[in-house]
Parts: structure tokens; C-alpha cells; sequence
């Protein structure tokens, strides 16, 4: 099967990822002043319910998912199997939930309307198909169907929502596109299916797919409990607040820094089923030098300018969200390094034990902190907990992998970096030292110690500048494949 390189692909799933974080960054400020306080926090809770049923629904199908189609892609036959007998789990997954939503949630909710119609969002999760084209790594089709209902939900909500009265239209806009984004890969999919199968076993997949829900819901959990208990320790929505804010900014940095790793999955379960273990060395390798090459200048950035850009950006009143920014912007380091170690390697190579092990100890972690350093140090010890449980993570997860892995080149890598950055906090706290301070001493920061630390890069020949590298690197596994069938 003709496949694009994982540069085109590390491309548009960036575009998207960074797509999905900038919108609700956009759209966020209209949607809070028109629908008001209370119009948000009720599809708020609505929302949170739904995601609950949904995480519930997919049963860890979609990783699972991914993984098996990627093992299976070059097999017509193989691969229609498995599509259809997971679409089944799902389907049987999202309707057991939307019956016992109905039933149980709905009736019992303070706002059956919002709720109601949030359960479109619970609907669409049977509708998704992202896992069968990640899995024969077609992340184009992805990002054109999804990117494009996105923006015209976006320019939709601007235009038909005014008031909060526009609150049912508004949840509608937004989950329907979910629902039509899912649909829209439905058009490409009969071209990458063979005869549809009569016997089916959708039943083999339940227990490799709960292996992989298990992290999944350990995830989930810590994510959702420090605003929780951030809420209840404390008992103010204005910490929450805060660390919303400072949140997600963090989340764009972490898009920027993993996108690559969405598109490594597939290719690695491909080459993991090949025993082509040199070339998994290899992915793996960039993938370290693509997060040590954005996370280090990152972290440095955010330490030098957090305090002048968040007066600017977020207006008076938010002065705390600087230094909650310090503390995130460590989870872009530890969370990179984990993403290749646990979602790029562990689960594409069937290793989800080990991986689940060392996510339910980050989450354990978590809420044990939070309980400490809440009520000391509020939100900042709110992040504190999450930044020390991601670095637990990928702490446990190099150890349990350092039989398996060679980490030397990693280690090689950290100086190749550091340098860089070095030079890049000298230009910038320069500028900053020469411009003063407000908008464009800001600008002045970030234009210098970006240009110092590219320039850097360029002087060393770093590899991620040489075109032949990124070439030679995203082609693994590909001239063996032709060597196959040739």
C-alpha cells in the first residue's frame, strides 16, 4: 500500500493539533461574554458527563485500533476484518452507553435539554473512523475533513450565535461538528476495503482493547481531578481559573513538541511486526531530537517572558498565570520524553503493561500530591503535582525500558540543545534588558532568541535542518517494503 512519508504526515497532524488547541483559544473569549457564566458552565457539566460515557463507550478501540490496522495494512483482506469487527465493538460500546445516558443521566440532570443534546457528541464517537486511516497512516484525509468542519463550525458560531438564548444552537454547532467530521472519512473508506467479510469475531478485540483503556481511564482521571479538587480543597472558582488559563497555553507547547508522535505509532506497529528493530531505533531517536530541540526553548522562553507576556495577553488580573506557566511548561519535557517512550513504543509494541503500570503510578502520584500541595500552594501546587507525576512517568518508564532501549543517543543529544537554548536566553534577555519593557519589548525577546538559537542550529548543522536527515530518518522501514514486494 503507497503510504506518504512521515514528514507529510508530521505536517498536516501538526497543523491539526495546533488547529484543535488555537480554535477553543479563539472562539473562547466571544463564546464566554455572549452566553454568559452560567449558559457554559452548564454545557460545561453536560460535557464532562458525556466524555465519561464516551471514554466508557470506545473501550480502548481506538488505540487498539490503530495498532492492529497498521500490523495488518498491506492485507486487504486482513485489515477489512479487523475494520469491521472493531466498528462493531464501538457500535455496540456507544449504543450501551447513549441507552443507559438516556435512561439514567438525562432524567436526573439539571438541564435535560443541554444534556440531550450533548449526547450528539456521545453519538459521534461510533461514527469515528480516525483510528482505521491513522492505522494505514493517511493522516491528510484526517486533517482536511476535520480541520475544514471545524472552521466552518467556528465561523458558525460567530454568526448564528448572539445571546444565550443561542446556547441549544451553539452545543448543536459544536457536536454536530464532531458528528459530521467523523462522517466526512466515511466517503474515502470503501477504497481501502476489500470484500466485506461474512464471519466476524468482534469479541477477539474486547480484551487487547480494555488493556489499552485501562491508562486511558488512569489519564483521564488525574486530568480531571486537579481542577476538581482544586475546587474542593479550596472551594474558589478563581484558582481554577488561573489554572485553565495557564493550561492551556501549556497544551499548545506539548501539540507542538508531539505531533510527530501521533503519525510514529502506526509506522512503528508496522515495523515492530517486521522485526525491523533498527529502524524503530531510528524513529525513536528523532522523535528525542524533535522534543529536546522544541521543549528546552520552550522551558527557557516561557522562565524569561512569562511575566511581561501575561499581562499582555490575558489583561489585568491574571499576574498569577506567569508563574503557573513555569511550572507547566516542564510537563512539555517530561510528557515529550514519556510520549515516545510509552505511546511510540511500549503500546505500538504490545508492552501495554508496562505502560499502564507506570501511568497509574503518575496518577496515584498525582492526587497524592494535589492533597499536600493544594491547600499550601493552591493552583501552583495543583501544577507542581501534575509537572512532578509527569516526570514520575517518564522517569519509570526509561528505567523499565532501559534494557530494551539504548538511551546514549539521547543522552549525546541533551548538550546539543542545551547550547542553544544558552544562547537563545542570552539574545532574548538582552533585547529585554535593551527594549524595556511592555508589547514590543516582548516581540524584541522573542524575534532574538529565536534567531540566536535557530542561527546555533544552523552553525552546528543540526540534523533537524538537514532535509537529506529528515528523508532518510521518516523513510524507514519504506525501501525494505519495496525490497518485499518487489
Amino acid at each position: 500500500m503507497k503510504k506518504p512519508s512521515l514528514t507529510v504526515n508530521y505536517l498536516f497532524n501538526l497543523g491539526y493539533q495546533l488547529l484543535i488547541v488555537l480554535v477553543p483559544l479563539i472562539v473562547t473569549p466571544y463564546v464566554s461574554r455572549v452566553l454568559g457564566a452560567e449558559g457554559i458552565g452548564a454545557y460545561s457539566y453536560a460535557q464532562s458527563i458525556v466524555s465519561c460515557f464516551a471514554l466508557a463507550a470506545a473501550l480502548g478501540t481506538a488505540v487498539h485500533g490503530q495498532r492492529v490496522i497498521a500490523v495488518a495494512r498491506d492485507d486487504a483482506a486482513a485489515r477489512t476484518r479487523i475494520f469491521w469487527e472493531i466498528f462493531c465493538l464501538r457500535v455496540a460500546g456507544v449504543g450501551t452507553a447513549l441507552a443507559v445516558y438516556f435512561l439514567a443521566a438525562v432524567p436526573r440532570s439539571p438541564h435535560p435539554l443541554v444534556w440531550s443534546l450533548a449526547a450528539v457528541e456521545l453519538a459521534a464517537a461510533a461514527a469515528d473512523i480516525s483510528w482505521f486511516f491513522q492505522g494505514i497512516e493517511d493522516f491528510r484525509r484526517i486533517t482536511v475533513c476535520n480541520g475544514a468542519v471545524k472552521l466552518v463550525c467556528t465561523v458558525g458560531i460567530f454568526v448564528f450565535v448572539k445571546n444565550a438564548a443561542d446556547l441549544p444552537i451553539y452545543i448543536l454547532l459544536y457536536c454536530c461538528s464532531l458528528l459530521l467530521g467523523n462522517l466526512s472519512l466515511w466517503v474515502f473508506l470503501p477504497a481501502q476495503l476489500g470484500k466485506t467479510c461474512e464471519k466476524l469475531a468482534p469479541m477477539r478485540h474486547l480484551r487487547p482493547a480494555l488493556a489499552l483503556f485501562l491508562p486511558q481511564v488512569a489519564i483521564y482521571v488525574y486530568a480531571v481531578l486537579d481542577k476538581t479538587m482544586l475546587g474542593s480543597i479550596l472551594g474558589s472558582d478563581l484558582q481554577n481559573g488561573y489554572y485553565e488559563q495557564a493550561q492551556k497555553l501549556q497544551r499548545v507547547l506539548l501539540a507542538l513538541a508531539t505531533a510527530l508522535g501521533t503519525v510514529i505509532i502506526p509506522r512503528v506497529a508496522n515495523l515492530w511486526a517486521r522485526q525491523k528493530h533498527r529502524e524503530i531505533d531510528a524513529l525513536l531517536n528523532h522523535s528525542f531530537r524533535m522534543i529536546l530541540a522544541i521543549a528546552f526553548p520552550a522551558v527557557a522562553g516561557i522562565w524569561l517572558v512569562a511575566d511581561r507576556f501575561v499581562p499582555i495577553y490575558y489583561g489585568p488580573g491574571y499576574a498569577p498565570v506567569a508563574m503557573l506557566l513555569k511550572i507547566f511548561v516542564w510537563i512539555v519535557l517530561f510528557a515529550g520524553i514519556s510520549g515516545v517512550t510509552g505511546n511510540q513504543y511500549m503500546i505500538p509494541t504490545g508492552r501495554e503493561n508496562l505502560y499502564t503500570r507506570s501511568v497509574v503510578l503518575g496518577a496515584v502520584l498525582n492526587v497524592a500530591l494535589n492533597a499536600v500541595l493544594i491547600p499550601r500552594w493552591q493552583a501552583n501546587g495543583a501544577a507542581l503535582a501534575s509537572a512532578v507525576a509527569e516526570f514520575a512517568i517518564m522517569a519509570y518508564q526509561l528505567w523499565l525500558l532501559r534494557h530494551v532501549l539504548n538511551f546514549r543517543p539521547l543522552a549525546a543529544m541533551i548538550p546539543q540543545y542545551l547550547i542553544p537554548t544558552a544562547a537563545m536566553a542570552a539574545a532574548a534577555a538582552l533585547a529585554g534588558k535593551l527594549l524595556g519593557r511592555g508589547i514590543l519589548s516582548l516581540v524584541g525577546m522573542v524575534a532574538a532568541g529565536g534567531l540566536a538559537y535557530l542561527a546555533v542550529l544552523f552553525v552546528r548543522h543540526d540534523p533537524l535542518l538537514q532535509p537529506a536527515v529528515w528523508h532518510r530518518v521518516t523513510g524507514a522501514g519504506q525501501q525494505e517494503e519495496k525490497g518485499e514486494t518487489t
